[in-house]
């Protein structure tokens, strides 16, 4: 905001001054930067949340004296200040509208996460003969690593990684994980097996 003093002299000579307050209107419509995301060209990039993320709040800092709105249609007629997820590539838009009411428009992405779907077992729990290679751990995802244990412990990636058929000789609580990049890890699946012996010299008369 400006201040100007102004004198004005009428013909006879009387004068009066006015003070003229004068404030320049802002025309940047920008985003300067957004909270958790990347800004290029038009574009906001926020990357990728959680499959467990159903609700995103973008957070924005724009151009002095400029304000902005959400909107979850490219029309911009849903205005909103959260973004709704689904799986995979969500889009909403914002528009930054400067002080002399010029404004830009820009594309917001964020992708939400599958989550992998549990491990498969080749044998569900129950009781078995112990046998050498019984058990087989698949996952539905290509080139997903499966970690597990047998102690009954939660596995992470510092577990032991499924290569080859497990030996099942023991009672054996079998937990497994799939992982791969670009999705959230399965949810444990826990697999729960118990030996017997076989019957011997066992007499039918």
């Amino acid at each position: 905001e400006n201040i100007i003093s102004v004198a004005v002299t009428a013909e006879h000579g009387e004068s009066k001054e006015y003070t003229v307050y004068v404030k320049r209107l802002f025309d940047e419509h920008k985003i300067i930067s957004a909270q958790g995301g990347t800004v290029d060209g038009d574009t906001v990039d926020f990357g990728s949340v959680s499959s467990d993320t159903d609700i995103f709040v973008p957070i924005f800092n724009v151009s002095v004296g400029a304000s902005y709105k959400i909107y979850s249609d490219e029309q911009m007629q849903n205005e909103t200040e959260q973004i709704k997820l689904v799986s995979g590539k969500n889009t909403a838009y914002i528009k930054v509208t400067a002080e002399n009411g010029e404004y830009g428009v820009y594309k917001i992405t964020v992708t939400r996460r599958e989550r992998l779907k549990p491990v498969m077992s080749s044998r569900g729990s129950g009781v078995y003969l112990p046998q050498k290679g019984l058990i087989e751990l698949t996952s539905e995802a290509d080139n997903a690593r499966i970690y597990y244990t047998t102690d009954g412990t939660a596995p992470t990636e510092e577990s032991r990684l499924y290569t080859s058929p497990i030996d099942f000789d023991k009672d054996m609580t079998l937990t497994a994980i799939a992982v791969s990049e670009g999705y959230d890890t399965s949810v444990a699946q826990v697999f729960t097996y118990k030996t017997c012996q076989p019957f011997e010299n066992v007499h039918v008369s």
